[in-house]
């Protein structure tokens, strides 16, 4: 005998999470809601138009198709993609103006050429490596990669981004904790050496960004990293 599963979603519920989340991280904060994998298995298109309607105002995906997919769904949101693009992917990526993380030169080759090719300003993310092991720059090669950035035609240091490997063991944030010391310096000496604004300025654009849902609630202190 054949069976159905489906899942309920109360749109009040998660405009009341949502809203939590936002009180918690602070009305400086920009939230950023992952939507990759197919919404985690809860709809690409239906997941996004949900969280958006809760007023969130950036979406996380993991590649170009999903990119595609919310653009043709009229999803007009900010997209993030957080997973590397293949340089090949990289102009229609920017012509649909999603950001993406950067950690690669080869991928800023190619934002510069979509720049040029598209018009439009390629707005990058680098990726700092404090103890993730995944992705991203040991310090000295990320503010190398940022330089490079800076003096790319066409192409926009929007953020610099690291990712907790253990924040959500409760016992113990003592890794975590210097994880993030770890990019604070980093983020430190981006802005000497570019002379960017310090933050809490008016003029400061970079957005640094780190908390993923354990570290809004953990420490709310330090979100906007």
């Amino acid at each position: 005998m054949d069976t159905v599963s489906w899942l309920d979603i109360s749109a009040s519920a998660l405009r009341h999470n949502i809203d939590q989340l936002q009180r918690a991280a602070g009305p400086k904060a920009q939230l950023c809601v992952m939507v990759k994998g197919n919404g985690y298995g809860h709809g690409l298109i239906s997941a996004a138009r949900g969280f958006v309607a809760a007023g969130v105002p950036w979406l996380g995906v993991a590649d170009l198709p999903e990119i595609e997919a919310l653009r043709a769904a009229g999803v007009d949101a900010a997209l993030y993609s957080v997973a590397w693009l293949p340089p090949w992917q990289v102009e229609r990526a920017v012509a649909l103006d999603a950001r993406f993380v950067l950690y690669d030169p080869t991928v800023l080759e190619a934002a510069a050429a979509a720049a040029r090719a598209t018009g439009k300003v390629a707005r990058v993310h680098v990726k700092v490596e404090t103890g993730n092991n995944r992705q991203g720059l040991r310090h000295a090669d990320a503010v190398a990669l940022c330089r490079q950035i800076a003096a790319t035609p066409g192409v926009e240091l929007e953020g610099l981004t690291t990712h907790f490997a253990d924040i959500e063991d409760t016992t113990d944030h003592g890794f975590a904790r210097s994880q993030l010391t770890r990019f604070r310096a980093c983020i430190d000496e981006v802005r000497a050496v570019l002379g960017l604004p310090p933050e809490g300025h008016p003029d400061d654009r970079l957005l640094c960004h780190c908390s993923n849902s354990a570290a809004i609630l953990l420490w709310p202190e330090v979100c906007g990293q």
